[in-house]
């Protein structure tokens, strides 16, 4: 299959370019590589956020995950996640906040002193939520 360009947007603000693997390996350059899941998640946060968002990581393969110490079962790996960086016009615990109400059943971490959020579709186990007390 042919890799998608950089420009190709998977939704209306979100490009190939922006979620692809840093390694270079053309995970996340195909049509379905990120799952329709996680984009609707990260079109309704932008929508609740009312502001651009910048990806931190999106589809990561295995061997890159393994170099930058990301978990064995990450759901980068199965294109399933994404850490979003959080905007400069809004507070970080607001942005959590929206970004756990969207994760909904799926994952959602909490990285304030790297200024971002992870958000996951991947349902089993349900509401996974780590690096902060939850009730």
């Amino acid at each position: 299959m042919e890799r998608l360009p950089d420009g190709y947007h998977l939704s209306p603000h979100l490009t190939v370019g922006e979620i692809k693997c840093r390694c270079g390996c053309g995970f996340g350059t195909q049509e379905g590589d990120l799952k329709p899941a996680i984009i609707r998640k990260f079109e309704q946060l932008r929508k609740a956020v009312g502001l651009p968002l910048y990806i931190n990581s999106g589809c990561r393969c295995a061997k890159y995950n393994r170099a930058i110490g990301g978990s064995k079962h990450s759901a980068h790996i199965e294109g399933l996640a994404l850490d979003i960086r959080c905007p400069d016009k809004i507070d970080y615990e607001k942005f959590y906040e929206l970004a756990e109400r969207i994760a909904g059943d799926g994952g959602c971490g909490y990285y304030p002193k790297d200024n971002f959020v992870h958000i996951d579709a991947r349902t089993t186990p349900p509401r996974r939520r780590w690096g902060r007390k939850h009730p």
